[in-house]
């Protein structure tokens, strides 16, 4: 577990923000107690479903995707007209859900059953029955490649075929049979990667033993269903950026290096800790050892270092904006004596970071955003502190530096960034429930907007982020709700 982080900083300026002992010096604006608990609760917009829900997330359409707990069916909110509909009717054991793009797959986990069928949903097609246990590994606009005759163990080693199809289950292609689905860490899980036009695949056969196999890395054309091996050794794990146009492969030994289409590689670090991308998928973030290095993929790839040494993780996802990413400077246990962590953001590396928040004592607790890590407009950096289920508090620091702010009242759980400069959390968390409100980071005298309390954990902000959808289970109100932000 990790533990005191502490540090927010920027390649602006120095903050200008000063604590003195026992002074955080920061504003609390958690306004009115308004803690969740017993009674009639306060809930803001529609109730346009009723029952025990469970929100699964946005299609890339703008459709929101929930459970009906009790009936075990899966729905589709519309945002623009308020209407829902069935997309899957009951099924015989605990539904759920996955989502890719504007495809929806539906899993039935009967009673006592290790098996999982799999169904696909889609606008044009409706719902689709694909495999007796299976899952979806990844779609390519009408194709998809999913794990069939999945044996999906509690333990050991599972096993699976890798098939091509399109989304409706026609012109299905058996690619490799008998592949290994183990997916812990000590395994080799076989995986599916949209890129461009084709899949990438990666596998290991089931044959052959998990801790000394070799990873088997390949192409999928899905024209023909023809198969070409890229890469093939023993812990091979692919990444592909967030516009499924460039990939990235790791090895046992960490290096990181570009993989093409064509098999050749392009060396990026030989001991490269974690990865994380810009959300415009043209630059990465790669920590090796502790130095932070920003890579441009090009062509031509071109690696900034933006910090030499003291990196000791990166904390995503990196800003909408593609130029700052948090990361943390110095890890401790609790117990460790000592201090000095440091939680930064970086930019190009043209300018120094920006300290948003710092902790020098031992213990302290963490600083880590849980949800977004900016707002949309990337004007902003979050963060929780410290990192606790207890305790945590909601921060924000303009990313030019200046006096951080903490919202609302602990503990935080989660927070989303919404439109602009705006946010949406949760706070005042109970063993189930706790409030949900909103603000606006670039009005910092201005206290958040309680839009419900006894909302549940899970909450989903419009693509627009205008409008929340949010679910709770008080006893007579149970449904899902979506409301405007202020």
């Amino acid at each position: 577990m990790r533990f005191c982080l502490a540090a927010l900083i920027l390649f602006a300026g120095a903050c200008d923000s000063t604590s003195g002992p026992g002074d955080s010096g920061l504003p609390d604006l958690g306004g009115p107690d308004l803690s969740s608990g017993p009674g009639t609760p306060s809930l803001t917009g529609t109730r346009v479903e009723q029952g025990k829900l469970h929100l699964t997330g946005t299609t890339s359409g703008g459709m929101i995707v929930f459970i009906d707990e009790a009936n075990a069916s899966v729905h589709e909110l519309s945002l623009a007209t308020g209407v829902t509909q069935v997309i899957a009717p009951g099924v015989v054991g605990t539904a759920s859900a996955a989502i890719f793009g504007d495809v929806i797959a539906v899993h039935d986990l009967p009673p006592s059953s290790s098996s999982r069928p799999l169904s696909v949903w889609t606008n044009a097609q409706g719902l689709k029955s694909i495999s007796s246990s299976g899952e979806i590994a990844s779609v390519n606009g009408d194709w998809m490649v999913y794990l069939d005759n999945d044996t999906y163990p509690n333990s050991g080693l599972g096993t699976a075929d890798l098939v091509l199809s399109k989304t409706d289950g026609t012109s299905k292609r058996v690619l490799i049979t008998d592949v290994q689905n183990e997916v812990s860490i000590a395994g080799c899980p076989a995986r599916a990667y949209a890129i461009q036009s084709l899949f990438v695949i990666s596998y290991c056969p089931a044959a052959l033993d998990a801790a000394s196999t070799s990873t088997i890395v390949a192409s999928v054309d899905t024209a023909g269903g023809a198969i070409q091996i890229l890469a093939v050794g023993p812990g091979l794990r692919i990444h592909p950026n967030p516009t499924g146009t460039q990939l990235l492969m790791t090895d046992s030994t960490f290096a990181l290096s570009v993989l093409s289409l064509t098999g050749a590689t392009t060396a990026v670090d030989t001991t490269s800790g974690e990865i994380l991308f810009a959300p415009d998928g043209t630059a990465l973030y790669d920590r090796g050892g502790g130095t932070l290095n920003r890579v441009t993929l090009g062509p031509p790839l071109v690696k900034t270092t933006l910090q030499a040494s003291g990196v000791a993780f990166l904390v995503g996802p990196a800003s909408p904006d593609s130029k700052l990413v948090l990361f943390a400077s110095q890890l401790h246990q609790a117990a460790a004596a000592g201090g000095g962590n440091l939680l930064v953001a970086a930019t190009s590396g043209t300018a120094a970071p920006i300290v948003l928040d710092a902790q020098t004592s031992a213990g302290s607790g963490g600083q880590l955003p849980v949800g977004d890590s900016f707002t949309a407009d990337s004007s902003h950096a979050l963060w929780l502190d410290p990192f606790s289920a207890s305790s945590g508090t909601l921060r924000s620091m303009p990313v030019a530096g200046g006096q951080a702010t903490t919202w609302g009242t602990p503990p935080t759980t989660f927070v989303r960034a919404a439109s602009g400069s705006k946010i949406v959390f949760t706070d005042h968390w109970a063993t189930s429930y706790g409030d949900l409100r909103s603000a606006d980071t670039a009005s910092a005298q201005t206290a958040p907007s309680l839009l419900a309390n006894q909302a549940d954990a899970t909450y989903l902000v419009s693509p627009d982020g205008t409008q929340v959808a949010y679910t709770t289970h008080a006893v007579g109100y149970e449904g899902l709700y979506v409301t405007s932000l202020p």
